[in-house]
């Protein structure tokens, strides 16, 4: 929460969703199998020429733009994050050759109190970058030279997504209700709000929109709202997190969480520590089921569907959050959705930020590639996903 981000689990993505992502999700039916390769030869790291070592790519979106392929990344300060008065940042990269980016423009999207970007949503040539406090509005119709041409202020704003001419914004009051707010964007350099609805739930993880539903991921369970109105959001479906919450954390202190769901037809998958793949049926989304839920071999954390495959950035382990962690590529065939297979799971390479709790920051997909986002650095390691041994 992707997502989409946050598609992920970054420091808006990162650090909100783990202290709210608190649902537990059970044991699992079913198992897999799967081999392990040694896979640092598939990838190929790239490294910005122009940005600070001490800053760092946190996520990315791939953009179309004038009939080319970006990849729009936000950056944060990876060595100075408590620093105050820094600026959020986005970076432009050309990916016209997939295997190699070439960064063509950078922008600071203005001052901000807490300036790291919760997510990014690209409508036509317009960039919406959500911070806390914060929704700056950039002009990319020039790649080259994109400009900062309006922003709305906010407060605890944690997640944002985009279906069509209309956003939904998720944040959290001073008093701690949480709230949908929705916003018109058939002036896209002038959004306007038009609607807003308290969420029962707490712990909100992610938002995923389809055409006429919106899936918020949440703590206690999966909320369905339809959207049709947008104005005027009205919840439709839920479905209760099947195990109660832990009275204990789980083994290294890392309860069974959700952390990140993906939308592929009729079906959701959610990952879901530890180790965990559910898959819910939303053909009928006044009342979603749990088809299957699939033990993987490692920790899914972020996940990213591409074609028929799900893909898992994933850890060694149940220790996601804990120093030198072990990033890992999990893939998932979901071409029969209601019986998913595990295919591989592959090392990713070691990063400069393998100190830290999570080696990666993100992924994100285009042109048939990941990009996987170095948590403190300005690098990006890329696979080719036609060339991964399970193909």
């Amino acid at each position: 929460m992707i997502g989409k981000n946050i598609r992920i689990i970054t420091i808006c993505i990162f650090i909100i969703p783990l202290l709210t992502a608190l649902a537990s999700c059970g044991s699992a039916v079913s198992s897999t199998s799967s081999s392990t390769t040694t896979s640092a030869n598939l990838f190929k790291r790239w490294e910005s020429k122009t940005l600070a070592s001490n800053m760092a790519f946190q996520q990315g979106i791939n953009a179309v733009i004038n009939g080319k392929n970006y990849l729009i990344c936000n950056v944060i300060y990876g060595n100075s994050t408590s620093q105050k008065n820094m600026y959020a940042t986005i970076a432009i990269l050309d990916i016209s050759r997939p295997d190699i980016p070439v960064e063509i423009s950078s922008l600071q999207t203005g001052q901000d109190d807490k300036p790291y970007i919760c997510n990014l949503k690209l409508n036509g040539s317009i960039l919406y970058v959500l911070t806390i406090d914060h929704l700056w509005i950039i002009d990319v119709s020039a790649p080259n030279q994109p400009k900062n041409v309006g922003q709305i202020p906010l407060t605890g704003a944690t997640n944002l997504e985009e279906s069509g001419k209309y956003a939904f914004i998720m944040s959290v009051t001073q008093t701690n209700e949480q709230t949908i707010s929705t916003f018109d964007l058939s002036n896209p350099l002038q959004p306007l709000k038009i609607g807003q609805i308290v969420v029962p739930n707490t712990g909100i993880i992610q938002l995923e929109p389809s055409v006429s539903l919106l899936f918020v991921l949440a703590e206690n369970g999966l909320d369905v709202y339809d959207i049709s109105i947008p104005a005027s959001l009205k919840q439709i479906g839920f479905l209760s997190n099947p195990f109660p919450p832990p009275t204990t954390m789980a083994t290294f202190f890392i309860p069974q969480y959700f952390f990140d769901m993906a939308l592929h037809g009729n079906f959701l998958y959610i990952t879901v520590g530890i180790n965990q793949l559910l898959v819910i049926d939303i053909s009928d989304p006044s009342v979603p089921k749990i088809v299957h839920d699939l033990t993987t071999t490692k920790q899914g954390t972020t996940i990213i569907i591409s074609g028929g495959t799900a893909y898992l950035l994933s850890y060694d382990g149940p220790m996601a959050f804990s120093t030198g962690s072990d990033s890992l590529l999990t893939a998932v065939d979901i071409s029969t959705p209601g019986d998913p297979e595990e295919l591989n799971t592959m090392p990713l390479p070691v990063p400069a930020s393998a100190k830290l709790w999570e080696s990666y920051g993100g992924m994100t997909e285009a042109n048939n590639h990941l990009y996987f986002f170095d948590y403190d650095n300005p690098t990006i390691q890329i696979i080719d996903l036609s060339k991964s041994p399970w193909n």
